[in-house]
């Protein structure tokens, strides 16, 4: 449209300067960066492949392509205790009640990535200490964290009265179906566990990676040092820690200062 607009119908008219003065139309104007970025990341593709097909008459066009890096920093998001409360809750009508449970208190009480939960074997738990030992799928680091004795309940409790009978070597199994380990597109749905609470009292987001969250604001709000809680996390950087400290409310409180400490001289003129 804006093409034709500028009376442009053949891509061999399209210039460096046209693909700028585009970006910077009103079209863009008053949208969201990571909107914009997306659609100028797709522009930029398709220049590409118009100029790998040699249907343009300059080189190089899709470099005009250029996109605000979104700074945007999210505020993290937590399970309050009555949210976790509820999560943790027994459902008989749920065929993989003690599965999923088992998979919320290891997201809530180790922290593990839910991709690291799903690939958990036998041999990666040690009951006798009660500990997990695992190369993390993301980083391809070690990791050993403790859990404890509701952990070990919930794992014991989800192998004895609900898992299947099978060979799989995967601690975690379909419920249904044919027998296999969970993946990505395994259906862990805590957001159906909130729906006892009232609305105003439900959370904003759902997801398996807000229990791993909670788990690391729990530790920053008793204290724990920024290096453990990356440790904790299995994180290769502290600085990633960063993002949980506006978890904790109490220690941000103390960054309002009293305005008794800035004393001024004079009227108001």
């Amino acid at each position: 449209m804006y093409l034709e607009n500028n009376n442009v119908f053949n891509t061999k008219d399209i210039s460096h300067q046209m693909i700028s003065n585009y970006i910077l139309s009103e079209h863009f104007e008053n949208r969201k960066i990571a909107g914009i970025s997306a659609e100028i990341i797709g522009l930029r593709k398709f220049i590409s492949y118009l100029e790998d097909r040699n249907l343009t008459s300059y080189s190089n066009i899709h470099f005009a392509c250029i996109t605000k890096k979104n700074d945007i920093r999210r505020i993290v998001t937590t399970y309050n205790d009555a949210q976790m409360s509820v999560l943790l809750e027994s459902y008989h009508d749920f065929p993989s009640n003690l599965r999923n449970k088992a998979i919320y208190l290891l997201a809530l009480r180790c922290g593990l990535r839910m991709c690291d939960i799903f690939n958990l074997k036998f041999e990666n738990i040690d009951m006798k200490n009660k500990t997990i030992h695992i190369i993390q799928k993301k980083t391809n680091v070690a990791l050993s964290l403790p859990f404890d004795s509701e952990v070990s309940k919930a794992i014991i409790d989800y192998l004895l009265n609900e898992r299947r009978k099978c060979d799989c070597q995967y601690v975690f199994i379909t419920s249904i179906g044919q027998v296999r380990k969970l993946t990505h597109n395994t259906s862990i749905r805590t957001f159906r566990r909130f729906r006892s609470l009232k609305k105003e009292d439900q959370p904003n987001q759902f997801g398996i990676h807000i229990l791993r969250r909670t788990f690391a604001s729990s530790l920053l709000t008793a204290g724990a040092d920024v290096s453990l809680i990356s440790a904790a996390l299995g994180h290769i950087n502290n600085a990633t820690v960063d993002k949980y400290l506006s978890t904790d409310k109490q220690k941000m409180k103390r960054c309002a200062l009293s305005i008794d400490l800035f004393p001024y001289e004079g009227g108001l003129f």
